[in-house]
């Protein structure tokens, strides 16, 4: 057992500076943390907050997101997973590159448990717009009603970019959806 208990699992993919996942894994000690980073000095970065917070619910996982969900988990294996902000290409040309498109979708279906959660969070409308299309066409409920985003989700905590961007007046929009 990679945690060595049997708690629910949850997965951020991309963490950033980590301050998501070592701020929830530190407020619900009875669940167990992953993160999926590419970016070697943001591994080591989260890994020392880790450290530092003496958390031993995180794990953290060198490696791209594409493809490794399947590859490194079991199918139904994960209670929630988390992408917030991921890069959104923005130029039409490159939004063939967004995290968030029907591959993807069908790993993230393959290991979130039957009722899982996939929260979805940005600071670009026309991608959470996709994404919300995207997962109501491929059996997950909206939680907040169809085709439904909001600017917060009470009791979520916000990333750096989240509170940078709020505090440049940015509209923030967040989803989540639960597995049929």
């Amino acid at each position: 057992m990679l945690f060595g208990n049997a708690h629910p699992v949850a997965l951020e993919i991309g963490p950033g500076g980590g301050e998501f996942v070592e701020g929830m894994a530190a407020l619900y000690p009875e669940i167990n943390f992953m993160a999926i980073e590419m970016k070697a000095y943001r591994v080591q970065k989260v890994a020392r907050k880790v450290e530092r917070a003496a958390l031993t619910n995180v794990r953290l996982i060198w490696a791209e997101a594409g493809g490794v969900l399947t590859s490194f988990l079991s199918p139904a294996s994960l209670d929630a997973l988390y992408v917030n902000f991921p890069d959104p290409w923005s130029k039409r040309r490159h939004r063939r590159r967004r995290l968030v498109q029907q591959p993807f979708v069908d790993d993230v279906k393959s290991v979130l448990k039957p009722g899982g959660e996939f929260t979805f969070v940005t600071d670009v409308q026309n991608y959470a717009e996709e994404v919300i299309a995207l997962l109501e066409a491929n059996g997950f409920d909206n939680v907040f009603g169809p085709g439904v985003m909001i600017d917060r989700i009470e009791g979520y905590l916000p990333t750096v970019f989240e509170t940078r961007w709020r505090e440049e007046g940015r509209s923030i929009h967040s989803t989540r959806f639960r597995k049929r």
